[in-house]
């Protein structure tokens, strides 16, 4: 029997909603940071679960927040971006906004704001104000932009979205890199493992999805037994939080090691068929030729009939025939000439028809190839609590997961107008 997970801390204070939180510091003096719906941001002691400072000047609720070396940002439904520095002092208050931003974050001097609208704002922390370009990136609501910071990823962005889609972006040149597609609902997280060259999202559609950064290819299709409404990171460890209050975590090295035998299985298969479709494709040509050759012989002149009598006779008549004057043979050359230019001509049907028919097959492995590619779904089955090497239950429950975040071994879950701080190693291996 396992035995009951110890008593979570509680981080209190809000009057409504923790919509996003974050850690920020070094070591010891890290703080915990949140933004409510209430329209406040703050910090807290990690190992204490005080409140260090209150942020208030938004009008409106917070959507998002984002803390980087001496900077807070905070987005509002009250369309403004507030820039903070880590004493309380506003910075500057942004409002080049349509309509209200959602989520945010910088790297170094750029500060990018997704919106409701579906833009992207790019600002220059401590400039002017006005944002120094737009992008209109999506069909719907931003909810998540992400820099990938890792040596692979550099500084590209990433944004999620309501209209199903995430995507990446040259943010200097204000142009799209990839597109990955494949979720039926929103967009609500994503986070990025394996040195930056792996991304996840959670999603509304009740799945976690896997995707090659390089080339958009999705990898790996996790269906989850409820909404995904949070994801992060740790070690090597994905911990998924759900609208039913539950966190689960993907044990990503399972996964990989998984998609590595499904990768070499679907290989074996795709070799084994090619070959098949190929040995298929030459016998019928092969049939085909002989069939054209048979039409050929049937063109070609018959001997004279009659036999040995034909051949006496014909010998009897030599002496006559070379005493006459000799003729050419009514219309023979023009007649040969004809049948030798049909041979030619059906004989170049027959290696156009081949060469028709091995193209067909080049399509055809293209989309054997496309299968072979295709991302690995996992079913329900797979994912029964307690049951699954892929994914574990953490033993915690609260009325819905908002937003989740990460320090070391410490999960903290925003649940409703609080947070609470877990063990993240509690039954999981390698974080």
């Amino acid at each position: 029997m396992t035995p009951n997970p110890p008593k979570p801390k509680e981080f209190k204070g809000h009057t409504d909603r923790v919509c996003s939180i974050c850690v920020a510091g070094e070591a010891e003096a890290a703080l915990l940071y949140t933004g409510s719906e209430d329209g406040t941001v703050r910090s807290w002691n990690i190992d204490t679960c005080e409140m260090k400072k209150e942020y208030k000047g938004h009008k409106g609720a917070v959507s998002s927040i984002f803390v980087s070396e001496d900077n807070l940002l905070s987005a509002s439904a009250d369309k403004t971006v507030i820039h903070w520095n880590l004493a309380g002092e506003v910075q500057k208050v942004y409002t080049d906004f349509y309509d209200a931003p959602r989520s945010v974050c910088t790297s170094g001097e750029t500060m990018v704001v997704g919106g409701v609208d579906g833009l992207l704002k790019v600002f220059t922390l401590g400039g002017e104000g006005t944002a120094t370009s737009e992008i209109e990136a999506h069909h719907d609501v931003v909810s998540c932009v992400v820099y990938n910071a890792s040596e692979e990823g550099g500084s590209q962005l990433f944004s999620g979205s309501y209209d199903k889609t995430i995507k990446s972006w040259d943010v200097g040149a204000g142009t799209v890199g990839q597109v990955f597609q494949g979720h039926d609902n929103h967009v609500r997280s994503i986070a990025f493992g394996s040195g930056g060259t792996i991304l996840f999202s959670g999603a509304r559609d009740e799945t976690v999805r896997m995707w090659n950064i390089a080339d958009g290819r999705p990898l790996l299709v996790l269906r989850m037994p409820h909404m995904v409404n949070a994801i992060t990171m740790a070690g090597n460890n994905l911990f998924c939080g759900f609208v039913d209050g539950r966190v689960r975590v993907v044990l990503v090295k399972e996964v990989q090691a998984l998609l590595t035998t499904f990768k070499s299985e679907n290989k074996s298969v795709f070799e084994a068929k090619k070959k098949e479709v190929e040995a298929k494709l030459e016998k019928q040509i092969k049939r085909m030729k002989k069939q054209n050759e048979k039409k050929i012989q049937e063109m070609m002149p018959k001997p004279a009939e009659g036999g040995e009598e034909g051949a006496e006779k014909a010998e009897g008549d030599e002496d006559e025939e070379a005493a006459a004057p000799e003729e050419p043979a009514e219309g023979g050359e023009a007649e040969e000439a004809r049948i030798q230019e049909m041979q030619e001509k059906m004989q170049q049907e027959v290696e156009q028809q081949a060469e028709n028919m091995r193209r067909q097959l080049a399509l055809r492995v293209g989309d054997f190839e496309k299968t072979r590619d295709r991302a690995l779904v996992v079913s329900p089955a797979l994912l029964q609590d307690g049951e699954s090497r892929l994914v574990q239950l953490l033993p915690y429950e609260v009325p819905s997961v908002l937003a989740m975040c990460t320090a070391g071994k410490t999960l903290f879950i925003a649940a409703d107008n609080e947070v609470i701080k877990t063990n993240a190693k509690l039954n999981v291996i390698n974080v």
